[in-house]
């Protein structure tokens, strides 16, 4: 540390200005890509929630999906529906939820009739009709989630689309 500061002391003032001036540089150029990077993650998050949440309107109005709800049971119907919904918006899932959080399609067959895991955020859906999206964990692991409530003729919330990108996949 002494040689250091023995070094420092014996140079220019030309040359000390040039390294402070240039480490100021460096500290300013990290911080600000270090902002880049942040504000572009968000800006991704957000545009693909929002694109999440335009599919599950989409979905929870198809009448398919609002009888299947209605009815409370599964068919290889609205399993397919489901599944070809999947593969033309390249979501990782998308899983019709009943009222009472049971799952009425997943791409798992193995979870389909099962209670809806996560960390109870398909509540708000449920319970209070909002359409939102943030990241979470469920069976499948991490992802960018949306949720989106069904509505009857009535105009009552009888179920939920839960669908996602599981976060690897953010591109």
């Amino acid at each position: 540390m002494n040689k250091l500061k023995k070094l420092w002391e014996k140079q220019r003032l030309l040359i000390k200005l040039i390294i402070m001036s240039l480490t100021l540089v460096v500290l300013t150029l990290l911080i600000m890509y270090g902002t880049m990077i942040s504000m572009t993650k968000n800006r991704v998050i957000h545009d693909y929630g929002e694109r999440i949440l335009n599919i599950g309107h989409e979905v929870a109005a198809d009448p398919r999906v609002i009888e299947a709800v209605e009815s409370g049971h599964t068919s290889s119907e609205i399993q397919n529906y489901a599944s070809k919904e999947e593969e033309r918006f390249q979501l990782d899932y998308l899983v019709i939820i009943l009222k009472n959080s049971t799952r009425l399609t997943h791409p798992n067959k193995e979870l389909i009739g099962g209670h809806f895991q996560g960390e109870n955020d398909q509540n708000r859906a449920l319970d209070q009709g909002e359409s939102y999206y943030h990241t979470g964990n469920g069976p499948l692991g991490r992802s960018l989630r949306g949720f989106v409530p069904i509505y009857n003729k009535q105009n009552e919330v009888i179920g939920a689309i839960s669908l996602g990108i599981m976060s690897p996949n953010l591109k």
